[in-house]
This record gives C-alpha cells, sequence and structure tokens, in this order.
C-alpha cells in the first residue's frame, strides 16, 4: 500500500538535485558532487570548478596535478543538522618555478570578507580555527608625512579574535608590518581596515558583542524552498480504505528551521481526496507538519527549547513572531511533554516561593528529594488550597510517600496529615540553624559587636573556618563572655546534627540542650520545643531539604530570564517545562 514518506526520511531524495544544493551552499567555485547522511550528519561531497590554478610564487598558470587529498570542513547546520563539506584540497606542479603550489579557495576569503586581506592558510586547534592571513599590498603610506613607502622594517603576526565559523571560534594570524619611511625617518604601524590599534579583536567581533548585549535581533533573508509529496495517495482516517482521487492541492507556506543562519519556507501542497469508500474528504497528514499549522514540528520544538532559556518577548523578536504567537507554540508543544511522575515518589519537601520579590505572592513548590527534581507547583500559601490540589493525585500515590522535609510554617503539617496519611513530617534542619543563628546575632548585636565580619564568624560552622579566621572569631568571642557561651552552644547544637544518632538518643540530646538554652537562646528554644517531634524525626533517615535550594535558585533564574511572570499559569508551565529535561 503506498503511503506518504515523512519529510525527515526524504530530505536526502529532495537535496540530491545538483541545482538546489548549489544554490543554497553558495558557495564560488565549487559544485556538490554527493550528498549522503551518516549517523544523522549531512555530508556534501564538493567538486572544484576549475581545471587548474595561477602560481602563487611566479603568477604562472598551471594544470599539472600534484595530488589531491581531500579534508572534511564543518560548515553551517541545514535543518538543525550537522553539515560537513568534504572539500578536494588540490596540489599542482608548476614547470616554470618548479615548487608545488597548493591552491586557495575563493569561498575563504569569500566567507571572510574582510578587505585588504586573503586567506594563506586554514587549521584546526582543539577546535579553534585558525586562519592565517596576508596583506594584500606591498607598502604603505606613512601618516607621519603623507608618503610611500615599501621598505618593511619588521612583520611581527599577532593573534586577533573573529566572528565564529561553522559554531567554532575563530582566530586570526593577522601579519602587522612596520615599514621605515625614508622621508621623514620614522617606523610607521601598518593600519589595517578591519582592526583597531592595540586591538585582539576585529572590529565586527567587537561590535557584535555590542549588539548582543542589547538583545537586538539581526534583518534576515527568507528563501523558499518548493517540494513535493512522494505518495500518489493516502489512506483515508475514516475508513482506513486506499484512495488516490486527489479532489484539491492548495500549496500552503511553513516556516521550518534555518539553513545555513538564514530563515527557511517551505511551499507545501496540502492535499484533499476523495474517498469512494466512505463518500467523505480527508485531507492527508503530513509526518513533519500538524494540521492548521503554518510551522514544522521541528520548528516549533526549537522554539520551545528557546522560550526555556529566555522570554517570549525576545525569541518573538529574533523569529519576527508576535508574543501570541510565541505562547500559543509553547502551549501546544508543552502538552506533548512528559509530565512530572508521582508514581516512584517516596520522600518529598514543601517550601514556598514568592512570585514577586518584596511583594509576598508566594507560591508552594514540591520537590522530589530522592530525584532532586520539582513535581509541582501551587498558586496559594493556604494549607486549605494546598490540600485541594495535591488530593487530586491517586491515594496509591499519596500513600506510597513515607517522608516529607518542611520548615517550621504552621500549616506543612496540617496538609501532610491530611493528604500524605503514612509519611512522618521532618522538620528541616537548616531551617532549625537558622532560628538559632538568629537568636546568636541578636546576641551578638546587644553586645555592641556591629561589623560584618563578625556576623560571618559567629554564624558559619567552626569546622568550616580557615586557622586564620578561627583567630579572628577569639578576638570576638573575647569581647563578650555570654556571647561566648551562646557561640559554644550554637555549635554542640549543630555538633547534634552532625551525630550519628536514633531518633531517641538525638531526641534527648535535643532535650539536654533545651534545658541550658532558656537564657541565651529564650525564642528559638520555645520553637524548636513546640516542633521536637518532626526535628527529631531527622534522625530517621537524615532526610532534608538541601535539593530545595538549589531548585528555588533556579526557579529564580527562570523569573529573571522572562522578565518575572504576572500569570500563575504561565510561570507554572514555563518552570515545569525547564524541570523536565
Amino acid at each position: 500500500m503506498k503511503q506518504a514518506i515523512g519529510f525527515e526520511n526524504k530530505l536526502k531524495t529532495f537535496i540530491i538535485m545538483d541545482f538546489y544544493l548549489d544554490y543554497i551552499l553558495d558557495l564560488p567555485g565549487v559544485k556538490v558532487e554527493s550528498c549522503t547522511q551518516i549517523d544523522g550528519k549531512i555530508l556534501l561531497g564538493l567538486r572544484i570548478v576549475g581545471e587548474g590554478m595561477v602560481c602563487h610564487h611566479c603568477q604562472n598558470y598551471t594544470e599539472q596535478l600534484h595530488q589531491n587529498r581531500p579534508i572534511l570542513v564543518k560548515d553551517l547546520p541545514v535543518f538543525g543538522r550537522p553539515v560537513y563539506l568534504k572539500v578536494p584540497r588540490r596540489q599542482f606542479y608548476c614547470p616554470n618555478c618548479q615548487r608545488y603550489p597548493t591552491e586557495k579557495l575563493d569561498f575563504l576569503d569569500y566567507i571572510l570578507d574582510l578587505p585588504g586581506v586573503k586567506v594563506e592558510s586554514c587549521t584546526q586547534i582543539d577546535g579553534k580555527i585558525l586562519l592565517g592571513l596576508r596583506i594584500v599590498g606591498e607598502g604603505m603610506v606613512c601618516h607621519h608625512c603623507q608618503n610611500y613607502t615599501e621598505q618593511l622594517h619588521q612583520n611581527r603576526p599577532i593573534l586577533v579574535k573573529d566572528l565564529p565559523v561553522f559554531g567554532r571560534p575563530v582566530y586570526l594570524k593577522v601579519p602587522r608590518r612596520q615599514f621605515y619611511c625614508p622621508n621623514c625617518q620614522r617606523y610607521p604601524t601598518e593600519k589595517l581596515d578591519f582592526l583597531d590599534i592595540k586591538r585582539r579583536h576585529t572590529q565586527r567581533y567587537e561590535q557584535n558583542i555590542y549588539e548582543r548585549v542589547k538583545q537586538s535581533s539581526m534583518e534576515q533573508i527568507g528563501r523558499e524552498l518548493g517540494l513535493r509529496i512522494v505518495g500518489e495517495g493516502m489512506v483515508c482516517h475514516h475508513c482506513q480504505n486506499y484512495t488516490e482521487q486527489l479532489h484539491q492541492n492548495r500549496p500552503i507556506l511553513v516556516k521550518d528551521l534555518p539553513v545555513f543562519g538564514r530563515p527557511v519556507y517551505l511551499k507545501v501542497p496540502r492535499r484533499q481526496f476523495y474517498c469512494p469508500n466512505c463518500q467523505r474528504y480527508p485531507t492527508e497528514k503530513l509526518d513533519f507538519l500538524d494540521i492548521k499549522r503554518r510551522h514544522t514540528q521541528r520548528y516549533e520544538q526549537n522554539i520551545y527549547e528557546r522560550v526555556k532559556q529566555s522570554s517570549m518577548e525576545q525569541i518573538g523578536r529574533e523569529e519576527g513572531l508576535s508574543y501570541d504567537e510565541i505562547k500559543g507554540i509553547f502551549d501546544r508543544v508543552n502538552k506533548t511533554q512528559k509530565k512530572p511522575n508521582w508514581e516512584q515518589v517516596k520522600r518529598i519537601c514543601l517550601d514556598e516561593i514568592s512570585m514577586r520579590k518584596g511583594q509576598g505572592n508566594f507560591v508552594t513548590v514540591v520537590a522530589d528529594i530522592s530525584e532532586g527534581n520539582l513535581i509541582e507547583m501551587i498558586d496559594s500559601h493556604r494549607s486549605e488550597e494546598i490540600i485541594e490540589v495535591l488530593m487530586k493525585q491517586a491515594i496509591e500515590v499519596r500513600e506510597q510517600v513515607e517522608e516529607v522535609s518542611i520548615d517550621m510554617w504552621g500549616g506543612f503539617p496540617k496538609v501532610i496529615k491530611k493528604v500524605f496519611p503514612n509519611a512522618e513530617i521532618i522538620i528541616d534542619r537548616f531551617h532549625v540553624m537558622k532560628v538559632v543563628n538568629k537568636d546568636l546575632n541578636k546576641l551578638r548585636r546587644a553586645a555592641g559587636i556591629t561589623d560584618r565580619q563578625s556576623k560571618y564568624l559567629l554564624l558559619s560552622n567552626r569546622v568550616n573556618l580557615k586557622p586564620e579566621q578561627i583567630d579572628k572569631l577569639e578576638v570576638v568571642l573575647g569581647k563578650s563572655e555570654c556571647l561566648k557561651i551562646a557561640y559554644e552552644m550554637k555549635e554542640k547544637f549543630r555538633e547534634i546534627y552532625e551525630s550519628n544518632l536514633t531518633v531517641k538518643k538525638g531526641q534527648k540530646k535535643i532535650q539536654e540542650w533545651l534545658n541550658h538554652a532558656q537564657v541565651f537562646f529564650r525564642e528559638s528554644a520555645s520553637t524548636i520545643e513546640n516542633h521536637l517531634e518532626g526535628i527529631c524525626n531527622y534522625f530517621l533517615n537524615r532526610t532534608t531539604s538541601g535539593v530545595m535550594e538549589g531548585i528555588n535558585n533556579r526557579i529564580k533564574l527562570i523569573m529573571r530570564q522572562g522578565y518575572g511572570f504576572s500569570n500563575f499559569n504561565n510561570f507554572r508551565n514555563r518552570v515545569l517545562a525547564c524541570f523536565s529535561d
């Protein structure tokens, strides 16, 4: 049975035509001889058009080929796939000067596009491209007396960074020539149009940096490619009958991934057939294009991935699309992506994060501790609304959760008891230490010690301090006996967490500490006593919410990249998409 074959599988069939390949490649002096695909990479075999070359030693023309050793050169991608060019490197014999010059390819000069220079050599070192240049002129006009001179004094090549080629860094080996001027008896240095004096970057490289900092987009040139559907008919999706009775064919223009850095539009035939079996008019489905869409699937997937690293406004400016178009693409692709999986979750942590700094508006974040991944975001910090969202998970999923790590906000225990009936409540140790350190810092200020370094030394773990920092800490503690005692108690509390204790022994140790802590740590001791069971549950498996710190930092980065979010659903979709990688 004949069926339409997907675009991806037929790219090779399409681009085998020399005319299209030469037109797309757009490099002077070469023709495309072959096109193959190896492991997802496109390999284009090239042929040099000319039969000979002009010897660059004596300017004599020769066609006596000495040897031809093809090399593999990486080019810009085609439809998102890497492209390699198999370029003939021909060496000729010159009977006039009896030398063996290597042919220079014009497309290197054509690609480089810098005035007054020619490419002499091209090498690759550690993934970087090094182009050796030659200055075209023989002399220069002295900028002191305006006299022309060709008396070369010295030539010291320098390495200059240029714009990348084929996605790899490019360095130019640029001759910096100094001449002797017999008229004014000075030694002027030659000025180059593309390079400022005492600079190690080309002017266009620095201009590119400037434009990228402004986050502006450059003018794009469109190119249309006409496509032909290979199959003669289709299988009716109503009755599964095969038909070749074409009813109508209306081509549409579809945007695809860029080719060699230029936008690509596909003129795609949209064929509608008549099915004599069910007497309907089904429209042909294409593997690379969804119904009623004006972008290929891979183009929309590319937009989706880029939005995750930037903002919709920025991608819209780069692609010439409106915000609504970018958002529509993102939401459509996001529906097809893998969703957070609760089936294997046994240990989770709950925390809150503000959508807008300094304005409250907290959302609740749920993470899988074992996998270190975000699994849910809830647009509320009220326990009733958190319960409502989490209760949507199947009872089997909720019953398998064994531990939930939280801070000391009073609403979380109520949520856990209602939603996760078999889970132990664990108060995160770092939040407990934060409360203790808060009281210690109050004592520091009360003792009149206000410098910032003293705060860092007192609140840091002693084991993490360097010897010189410990000496400074002793000086600080020597200023107040009460502060010294409180600091030692803080360290004893931290050592309880570091000890390998059972729940009962841990509870006994903490209770002993509380009996002595009322004087210096009144507020934190009361808080610890109120949450003692959850704090001691830490010793079951030493579970913490440390993974949440990294998750929260990434969420904040996403908010900065998106320039903030006013709509929670957009915020949630973006964050979950970024954590689905």
